[in-house]
């Protein structure tokens, strides 16, 4: 999908800019919308490689919780 977003805007601007017609441009700003709006997910946190016999801890918390104050 993203490719035939990337490539009707990549038209959209080549077009509309060589001044053949507006609704050229139209395009290129629509398809440029629905792009930026399918990557509205969430940031990758953490991104490693895995090889056999390794092991990880995942650990899911509230961000939002408040942390008991720690005197050190």
């Amino acid at each position: 999908m993203d490719r035939i977003l990337r490539r009707l805007t990549r038209s959209g601007l080549q077009h509309g800019l060589g001044r053949e017609h507006w609704g050229w441009l139209l395009l290129a700003l629509a398809a440029l919308v629905l792009r930026r709006a399918r990557r509205t997910g969430d940031p990758v946190a953490l991104s490693l490689p895995i090889r056999s016999g390794d092991r990880f801890t995942v650990t899911l918390s509230d961000p939002t919780a408040t942390r008991p104050a720690t005197d050190a």
